[in-house]
């Protein structure tokens, strides 16, 4: 486990009207792209949940205010779908909610999405070896945004997809 303190991450956000023309160019090329933006108000990270959807506005899940992406600026994330079918692995870069992440940097081993009435429970490892393996991207981001059966709302009404409070990287496994 990670005992480094956290560092504040400043986020490098870009004017909306160019994260939207390279979002909707990488869509279309079959890409997915999830906008990403930073709470007006308390900073906190935000991803939006629907992939290649730019949204002017955005709800904070932190402190619920209401930021104007559209004059703020954003970015994106980028999850790029490549025709091989190269397994992967997930490994795990830091909460989406900015705090501090003790296992940031290690693999996901396994997953239950209806532990703990829906607020699920990972276990994860930093040996790439006992990593969950995933036959390709795809199937590693259908995992990775997957919605509990047991509680698939959120209080807000949104879906509840209780691995997506954790950024990760997909990554290709060579084993």
């Amino acid at each position: 486990m990670a005992d480094k303190k956290a560092k504040k991450i400043k986020y490098k956000d870009y004017p909306f009207a160019e994260i939207a023309a390279a979002a909707e160019r990488l869509a279309n090329e079959g890409h997915r792209v999830y906008q990403k933006f930073s709470c007006a108000q308390c900073g906190q990270r935000l991803t939006m949940d629907v992939p290649n959807v730019m949204y002017k506005t955005g709800a904070c899940d932190k402190c619920g205010h209401i930021t104007n992406i559209e004059a703020q600026g954003c970015n994106y994330l980028l999850i790029t779908l490549d025709a091989s079918a190269r397994p992967c692995v997930m490994r795990v870069v830091e909460f989406a909610a900015g705090e501090e992440c003790p296992v940031a940097g290690h693999y996901l081993k396994s997953f239950d999405f209806d532990a703990y009435n829906g607020q699920g429970y990972g276990e994860f490892t930093a040996n790439i070896e006992q990593a969950m393996k995933f036959p390709n991207r795809a199937a590693a981001l259908e995992f990775w945004g997957r919605q509990s059966t047991i509680k698939p709302l959120r209080p807000d009404g949104l879906p509840n997809k209780p691995l997506t409070s954790t950024t990760m990287s997909i990554e290709p496994y060579e084993g």
